[in-house]
C-alpha cells in the first residue's frame, strides 16, 4: 500500500448468499465501503512562523466558526447522514476488532462526503462491510442500558443505512422535502394564497422548502435557513466576533461583525459589499450559504461553507496586473453587446493559501482551488467581485492527484515532449485566474416591453441548469481570454499552447472521478471538450489525444459566443439542449478511461494545518 493512497481490498464473494432477513437482501442494491474509491490523503503545506499571535488566535476562532457552519452542512446535504455519523461516534467507544475496523472505515467516508451518498460515483449510497446483526451482536459486552439505546437508536437509522430504496441521493438533497419535483413546486406555488409572494420566498438562496399538511390540503412551508439552523448559526456568529476583537485590520473587522450579523438574519447584501471592498487583508474568510451545486431541483438554494485563508503578498503583487485588463476582457467578449456587462468593476485579487475548508467547500472529492464571489448580482455589478486563487490547494492537487499521471497515459508522446509537467502547470495556474475572472464576464437580461433591457438574476432564469452553464462557460471564456494576454504580453504563446494541452487530461481526471457526469464542474468540463472532439481541434490517434491549435482557438472561440449567449438571453432550453448533445462521455472516450491505472486515485483528500 503506497503511503497516502488506500488500496482497495480484496471483496469476499458470496458473502450474503443466504439471507437472514430482507434488510440483509437489499443491501446488494448499494455499494460496500470496500467498493469505494481510492483516493490520496496530503497535508497542506503552510509557514504559520509568519504569523502574529494576534493573527494565530484570530484564525483559531474563524476556524471554530467553519466547524460550526460545519454540521449545517451535514443536515443540509444528506436526510440521514449526521444521525448515522452522531450513531456510529458513539457505538464505535463499544465494539472492537473486525468490526470497528469496518465502522471506521466507513465513517472515514460518511465525514469526507458529509454522508452516506458518493459523489464520485453518481451520488448512489454506499453501506459499510458489516450487516445489521453484526453490529448489534457485536455490541453484547456493552451495559443494557447502552445497547438499549444504542440498538433502538441504530433501529430507527437501519433503513436509512442499508436500503436499496433512494438507493441515489435526492436531487434536492435535505433541502427540499425529499421527493418533492420542480413540477410539484411550481404547481404549489401556482395554488398558493399569494403566488409571487410563494415564488419569490422559494426561489431565495437561504430557504429550506418542506411539505405541511393543513386540513385537507397540502402545501409548501418555507422555512428561512436561520430559523432551520439558528444554533449552529448563533455558535459561528459568536466566533466571528471573538476573531474581530484579535484582528489588527479595522476593515476586516468590521466586516467580521456584519457578517456574524448577517448570518442570524438571511442579510447578506450589506457583508457582501464590505468584503469585496476589504483592501487584500492578510486573513480572509468566507462563509455563510454560498453556492448552489447542491440543488439539483431548482438550482437556487445555497449551501454553507467556510474558505479560510492568508493572503501570499508576492504572489498577489505578480497577478495584480490582470485587474487593469478587466474592461478590455469584457468589451472583447465574442457575443452580441447586449450580453456583456455595460459597467464591468474591477475585480480584487487575492493569491493565498488556506488553513481550514469547510462545508460544501470541505467535501473530500470537490475542495475547490479558487473562487470568484460573491454571487449577489446587485453588489457584482455595483461594487465588483473578489477572485481568489489558491496556491498551497492547487499545487498538493497537482502533486498527489490523478493528473499527473493521466496526463502521461492519454497525451500523445510529441505533446509530452514538447509541453512538459511543470510548463502544464504553470498555464493550468494561469487559466485557473481566468476561469475565475471569467465568472464575471457577460449578464442575463430581460428586454422590457418599452424596449430597455434589464439585467436580472441568471440563477433565476436559468434555474438547475445555471450552475453548469456557468463553469462551463466561465471555463470557456477563461481559454478564450488567453490568445488575448498574449497580445498583451502578459503569457508567451507556449504558455497559451500549454494551457489548451492540460485541458485533455484536466477533463478527463473529472471523467475518470465522476463517471456519470453529474457535478456541475465535471458537465462543464465534458461539454468543452466533446465540443472540441466534434469540431476536430482535439482528435484520438493511436490510443493518445492530440490537439490542433488553430482549431482549438476557433472552436472555444464558437462554444464561448454559445454559452454567453445563452446565459444572455436565460435560455432553458438551449441548455438542456446542449448538456444534452455534449453532456456525457463518448463509447472512444471510455476506451481511453479503461486502459488508466486501476489504482489511480480518485481526488486528493486534504489534512489541514496547526495553527
Amino acid at each position: 500500500m503506497k503511503q497516502g493512497i488506500r488500496s482497495k481490498r480484496d471483496v469476499k464473494t458470496g458473502a450474503n448468499k443466504k439471507f437472514k432477513s430482507p434488510i440483509e437482501k437489499i443491501q446488494l442494491l448499494t455499494s460496500k465501503v470496500s467498493k469505494m474509491p481510492v483516493y490520496a490523503t496530503s497535508y497542506l503545506p503552510f509557514d504559520s512562523s509568519r504569523l502574529t499571535e494576534n493573527q494565530k488566535n484570530c484564525l483559531k476562532e474563524l476556524i471554530q466558526a467553519a466547524k460550526s457552519i460545519d454540521r449545517i452542512y451535514w443536515k443540509q446535504n444528506t436526510p440521514h447522514g449526521l444521525e448515522i455519523k452522531e450513531f456510529l461516534d458513539e457505538a464505535i467507544n463499544y465494539v472492537d476488532g473486525k468490526i470497528k475496523s469496518q465502522a471506521e472505515e466507513y465513517l472515514t467516508y460518511l465525514s469526507l462526503f458529509y454522508g452516506n451518498y458518493d459523489p464520485v460515483n453518481g451520488e448512489k449510497k454506499f453501506i459499510p462491510d458489516f450487516t445489521v446483526m453484526e453490529l448489534i451482536n457485536a455490541l453484547d459486552g456493552t451495559p443494557k442500558n447502552v445497547k438499549a439505546r444504542l440498538t433502538y437508536r441504530f433501529g430507527k437509522l437501519t433503513l436509512a443505512i442499508f436500503s436499496g430504496e433512494g438507493n441515489e441521493k435526492p436531487e434536492g438533497a435535505n433541502v427540499y422535502a425529499v421527493g418533492l419535483t420542480k413540477e410539484e413546486i411550481e404547481t404549489h406555488i401556482k395554488q398558493s394564497e399569494n403566488p409571487e409572494k410563494t415564488k419569490k420566498n422559494v426561489e431565495k438562496i437561504n430557504t429550506i422548502i418542506r411539505l405541511e399538511t393543513e386540513g385537507q390540503a397540502t402545501k409548501l412551508k418555507i422555512v428561512p435557513y436561520e430559523q432551520e439552523f439558528k444554533d449552529e448559526l448563533k455558535e459561528a456568529a459568536g466566533h466571528l466576533l471573538k476573531a474581530g476583537e484579535f484582528s489588527d485590520d479595522p476593515a476586516f473587522k468590521r466586516y467580521l461583525t456584519q457578517r456574524a450579523k448577517a448570518l442570524l438574519s438571511g442579510n447578506f447584501k450589506k457583508s457582501d459589499t464590505t468584503w469585496v471592498k476589504l483592501d487584500s487583508p492578510d486573513i480572509n474568510i468566507v462563509i455563510g450559504p454560498i453556492e448552489t451545486y447542491l440543488d439539483k431541483t431548482m438550482g437556487n438554494k445555497g449551501a454553507y461553507e467556510a474558505m479560510i485563508t492568508v493572503k501570499n503578498k508576492e504572489e498577489t503583487e505578480k497577478v495584480n496586473i490582470l485587474r487593469g485588463m478587466a474592461n478590455d476582457f469584457e468589451k472583447h467578449l465574442p457575443c452580441a453587446d447586449e450580453y456583456k456587462n455595460d459597467k464591468p468593476r474591477l475585480p480584487a485579487l487575492d493569491m493565498v493559501d488556506v488553513v481550514f475548508y469547510s462545508g460544501e467547500a470541505g467535501v473530500g472529492s470537490s475542495t475547490p482551488i479558487a473562487w470568484n464571489l460573491p454571487n449577489d448580482k446587485e453588489v457584482t455589478e455595483k461594487d465588483g467581485f473578489r477572485v481568489t486563487q489558491t496556491i498551497n490547494v492547487t499545487k498538493t492537487k497537482d502533486n498527489a492527484g490523478p493528473g499527473r499521471l493521466i496526463a502521461e497515459s492519454v497525451l500523445d508522446q510529441k505533446l509530452l515532449k514538447e509541453f512538459s509537467q511543470e510548463e502544464r502547470i504553470k498555464a493550468f495556474t494561469i487559466w485557473v485566474m481566468l476561469h475565475e475572472f471569467s465568472h464575471g464576464n457577460g449578464r442575463t437580461i430581460k428586454v422590457e416591453s418599452d424596449g430597455s433591457i434589464q439585467s436580472v438574476d441568471p440563477r433565476t432564469a436559468l434555474q438547475d441548469c445555471y450552475s453548469y452553464i456557468e463553469e462551463a462557460k466561465a471555463d470557456t471564456v477563461g481559454f478564450y481570454h488567453m490568445p488575448f494576454l498574449v497580445e498583451k504580453g502578459f503569457i508567451s504563446e507556449k504558455e497559451k499552447q500549454a494551457a489548451y494541452v492540460s485541458m485533455i487530461p484536466r477533463v478527463l481526471k473529472f471523467m475518470y472521478s465522476d463517471p456519470e457526469i453529474k457535478e456541475a464542474h465535471s458537465i462543464a468540463e465534458t461539454i468543452r471538450f466533446n465540443y472540441l472532439v466534434d469540431f476536430g481541434a482535439i482528435r484520438l490517434v493511436n490510443g493518445r489525444y492530440t490537439i490542433d491549435m488553430e482549431k482549438t482557438e476557433q472552436g472555444i472561440t464558437q462554444l464561448a459566443k454559445e454559452l454567453l449567449t445563452i446565459k444572455g438571453e436565460g435560455n432553458q432550453t438551449a441548455a438542456k439542449q446542449l448538456k444534452e448533445k455534449y453532456g456525457h462521455i463518448k463509447p472512444e472516450t471510455k476506451v481511453v478511461l479503461d486502459t488508466l491505472p486501476p489504482d489511480l486515485p480518485k481526488f486528493v483528500s486534504l489534512r489541514y494545518p496547526t495553527i
